[in-house]
């Protein structure tokens, strides 16, 4: 009976240290991927956005939507980060200026979409490794599962966000009072990260009248081309419901690489986790 005891013991141990030691290689893989993909080699690719934003949601007299879209061509090279807008673009843009001259309500989908582009949104989607490795440092480790994706095996990777991570404003953290934010990472058997997806809900009151209630879900799918980590798609949900009103926003950024023969579809196939 003691034999039977010791065996069982000892099965639990290795089986704890093997898990253990599994767990440790999957993030310690991640890491060391993340810091070989940082390749600057030139790379270009047209960054394509997307979104829709309803205010007041929950009111049909007071609702109001807003849309954006456009597609532009960016390039990272040695001299830099750059941005080409097509001629069609630019005619969107002297057209819609024209019109918000004439509304300021009207909905302008073009001018609503190269509003939110900036570099370093494009730098985070063109060169991904840097901002991941950031937030996996920031983020609790939590532990690694095993699945398999497209017939292969892979390994998830689940954090605990902290608040600091999403919101940065040391002061407006202090009228959080309730937060759950989990990040999960999907690696090959190399560690090189192939989705990503982040979810977190807050509750807080700022002064007695002005309670605020966010939930966002966010999900990335990522490449290599020549060393490089691209963040490829891109998409995004979020609430915001407060005292004064309710706002939904959800959109899809994705980035189509080009090579010299024309442009390299990127495969949209997602994994549930």
């Amino acid at each position: 009976m003691k034999k039977t005891r010791y065996a069982l013991t000892t099965v639990w141990a290795l089986t704890t240290l093997v898990s253990a030691a599994a767990s440790a290689d999957g993030l310690a893989d991640l890491k060391a991927a993340l810091n070989k993909l940082k390749s600057d080699a030139p790379l270009t690719a047209v960054y394509s956005r997307s979104f829709t934003e309803i205010s007041d949601a929950d009111d049909e007299d007071d609702r109001k939507e807003t849309t954006g879209e456009v597609a532009v061509l960016v390039s990272d090279d040695d001299t830099g980060l750059q941005v080409t807008y097509s001629e069609e673009v630019l005619e969107r843009i002297e057209i819609e200026s024209e019109q918000k001259a004439q509304d300021e309500e009207i909905n302008t989908p073009t001018l609503n979409a190269l509003g939110g582009i900036s570099a370093t949104q494009l730098s985070r989607l063109l060169s991904a490794s840097s901002s991941l490795s950031r937030m996996i440092a920031r983020a609790s480790y939590v532990g690694e599962e095993s699945h398999m994706h497209n017939d292969k095996p892979v390994r998830l990777l689940s954090f605990n966000l902290p608040l600091e991570v999403v919101v940065n404003d040391k002061k407006a953290r202090d009228y959080v009072k309730k937060f759950e934010g989990v990040y999960r990472i999907l690696i090959d058997e190399n560690g090189i990260p192939l989705e990503t997806r982040t979810e977190f809900k807050g509750k807080g009151r700022a002064f007695v009248v002005l309670s605020v209630t966010v939930e966002n879900n966010e999900f990335s799918q990522y490449q290599v081309f020549d060393g490089r980590l691209v963040r490829t798609r891109n998409e995004y949900s979020n609430s915001f419901s407060s005292t004064f009103g309710d706002n939904q926003s959800s959109g899809v950024n994705t980035v189509t690489v080009r090579d010299d023969l024309g442009s390299t579809e990127v495969a949209a196939t997602q994994y549930q986790f």
